[in-house]
């Protein structure tokens, strides 16, 4: 991830052809497009069906004159929004495509009632994927700037990893690492306040154009992905 890049640069950039700004945002947001749409089609679509319109969905974004353009100009710093609506459209387009082919597997619906297999809306799921992407990538940056830091910022990355995804207790990792219980303790407390830095500014990143809440999306992204 480029530490200092705004999904809108990368978008202008791409739109520009700069292949440098094409692989960015492509790499930033494959894995977002691709979770919502594997949910939304799971054992409706093939996984070609979906590969394919991930590949539609971000070609959509940052072809030549295509919604980018339209989007930079009205940018109110949402960036989601805007590629909910591009991935929603795709969607839609291979649901019509699928059902006219007897391809889409689900009772036939006509085009207006096209419904995603989900227990929530669209919008909310994608919501939970976009938290997910945004914590992914905030992990990437945390783990980047760790190793750019020195052995005791990378040991640092680990316990944070090891305490918060893997769920390891600060007492069982200490006998572990064979070092005080204590010492760690200060250690995963440190972790904890460089990495909700990081994770601040990767959300800064996907509002560069508008009014940003930091509490507010804190607490919106914790609830998406249930990390409260």
């Amino acid at each position: 991830m480029n530490e200092f890049t705004t999904c809108w640069d990368l978008l202008v950039g791409a739109s520009q052809g700069k292949s440098d700004e094409v692989d960015q945002f492509c790499e930033r947001y494959r894995p977002l497009v691709s979770a919502f749409l594997s949910r939304r089609w799971a054992g409706r679509l093939v996984s070609q069906d979906i590969e394919d319109a991930v590949q539609e969905t971000l070609m959509e974004c940052i072809r030549e004159r295509g919604a980018i353009e339209k989007a930079v100009q009205g940018i109110d710093g949402r960036f989601r929004s805007f590629l909910f609506g591009v991935t929603k459209n795709v969607a839609l387009r291979f649901e019509e495509r699928a059902q006219k082919r007897g391809r889409l597997g689900i009772e036939k619906l006509p085009p207006s009632e096209l419904a995603p297999a989900m227990d929530q809306s669209p919008q909310r799921d994608f919501d939970r994927a976009w938290a997910a992407n945004v914590l992914r990538l905030a992990r990437d940056l945390f783990e980047q700037r760790a190793r750019r830091d020195g052995e005791r910022a990378v040991r640092r990355s680990k316990l944070l990893h090891l305490r918060f995804v893997e769920n390891r207790p600060i007492r069982d990792i200490a006998k572990r690492w064979d070092v005080a219980a204590d010492h760690l303790h200060r250690e995963y407390a440190q972790a904890r306040i460089e990495f909700k830095e990081v994770l601040i500014e990767t959300l800064r990143l996907e509002h560069p154009g508008g009014a940003f809440d930091v509490d507010s999306e804190l607490r919106e992204l914790l609830e998406l992905t249930g990390a409260s």
